[in-house]
């Protein structure tokens, strides 16, 4: 058994067999419109992207909630915006997903 690198097995291990193959055929789809959010950019255009929390129950049904781990490299903000007292932040972050 691998040794814990900061307390951490991530990266040690692969998917194997039919869990390999199921895995790779998951991978493969392409995402549904109803896993996608939108939003409306500067000047009128439209943003379409996965949110966060999708993203993280994706990854979920695919490796298992314990079959993978992430970590933010950079997170950058996009917009701030403030409307009557209540503030929108938008941010784009680089997220390293490690598996098993």
């Amino acid at each position: 058994m691998a040794k814990p690198v900061n307390g951490n097995l991530f990266g040690k291990s692969a998917f194997e067999g039919e869990e390999k193959v199921v895995i790779r055929n998951l991978l493969e789809q392409k995402l549904g419109a109803d896993l996608l959010a939108k939003r409306q950019g500067q000047g009128g255009s439209s943003f379409t992207y996965v949110e966060g929390w999708r993203t993280i129950e994706l990854a979920n049904s695919i490796f298992g909630f314990d079959g993978w781990s992430s970590s933010v490299v950079d997170i950058t903000p996009d917009f701030i915006e403030e409307d009557k007292g209540r503030v929108r932040v938008g941010v784009t972050a680089i997220v390293k997903v490690t598996l098993k």
